[in-house]
């Protein structure tokens, strides 16, 4: 980490450890959008000897690499991180080779992209120049046109102080799926409030997969009807969900909370929640009642307590065109 941006004369070390106060705060942002027990192995590139990115993930399995530990990254193969649903990095920012061009915070992301599986959610330090310090024609502005950032933190310029380091950097949420979730910016800060998923998702996501897994016919069922009406898969897997979201009058609550309940559950981000309730809406599956409000109208109340609790036999959909009907009805049948 050479600190050019204050013009010193002092070159910095490039292996710098992450600060554990910043570590916490990375995993408070991953940790409010991605569950968990999603999170089963974690890459860590520069692992340095601590270990430190990883501290507050101590149930994950980690495939960590470190030069001065004798396991240098640029020797990992596809092979070795097929397992990996996370990726946090702390690269080096300068070489230790004097005079060589290369880029490294660049060569490691490369490297990651190339050997973990495709989406998989990258979190990386790196020094502002990186997205900042670029030309028209920069190789490396062609690179960051292909990187999919959901988010940036903003870190102050003494964040590595107790190193004695004043350096500009930023933090890369890379990846469209759980990061999408994610505000655009965040700031290294004390008053910065993380949004952490609602208190009852647990026990909504334990519903629902016992659900699933004892019937994943209901899910099949759910899946026809939407295919028939030329919706998408999600608004299927939305109706399966939206299921134990019904109060007693088949009516449910569409707010912020809700949304990101629901985009946890089915794996994706509340923008596209809120896309698939309207395309339900405007395909007459569920009714609109109020701001925020709707209502279920594929099974009566009675038939939803049985779903709850799995007091029946099978489950089928019958689907019928009426007279001058461009779309069919849907009836299910649950014996």
């Amino acid at each position: 980490m050479q600190n050019t941006a204050l013009k010193s004369k002092k070159v910095s070390k490039s292996d710098i450890a992450t600060p554990l106060e910043l570590v916490k705060f990375i995993s408070e942002i991953v940790s409010s959008v991605i569950p968990k027990d999603k999170i089963r192995t974690i890459l860590d590139p520069c692992s340095g000897l601590e270990n430190r990115l990883t501290h507050y993930f101590p149930d994950t399995n980690v495939i960590s690499y470190e030069k001065k530990l004798g396991k240098d990254f640029f020797d990992a193969k596809k092979e070795d991180c097929t397992d990996v649903d996370l990726v946090l990095v702390n690269p080096p920012f300068n070489n230790e080779v004097k005079h060589k061009k290369t880029f490294l915070p660049e060569e490691f992301l490369r490297k990651i992209i190339e050997v973990v599986p495709a989406n998989t959610p990258i979190v990386m330090i790196v020094p502002s120049g990186f997205r900042q310090n670029v030309r028209k024609r920069s190789k490396r502005l062609l690179f960051l046109s292909t990187l999919e950032i959901s988010s940036i933190v903003s870190l102050g310029l003494d964040v590595f102080e107790d190193d004695g380091i004043l350096f500009h950097t930023e933090i890369l949420f890379i990846g469209t799926g759980y990061f999408s979730k994610l505000k655009p910016h965040y700031t290294y800060h004390q008053n910065t409030v993380i949004k952490k998923p609602p208190e009852n998702l647990q026990d909504f996501q334990c519903k629902l997969l016992k659900f699933i897994g004892i019937d994943s016919g209901l899910l099949s069922v759910m899946r026809n009807i939407v295919f028939s009406l030329s919706l998408q898969e999600r608004a299927g897997q939305l109706l399966a969900a939206l299921i134990y979201k019904l109060d007693s009058n088949n009516k449910f609550i569409i707010n912020s909370d809700s949304r990101s309940e629901l985009a946890m559950l089915i794996d994706t981000s509340p923008q596209v929640i809120t896309n698939q309730i309207k395309a339900l809406v405007d395909s007459h599956l569920i009714t609109k009642v109020a701001r925020g409000t709707y209502y279920y109208n594929l099974l009566s109340p009675e038939n939803i307590r049985k779903i709850i609790t799995q007091d029946f036999d099978s489950i089928s959909v019958e689907l019928k065109f009426y007279k001058n009907d461009v779309n069919p009805k849907s009836l299910i049948i649950i014996d």
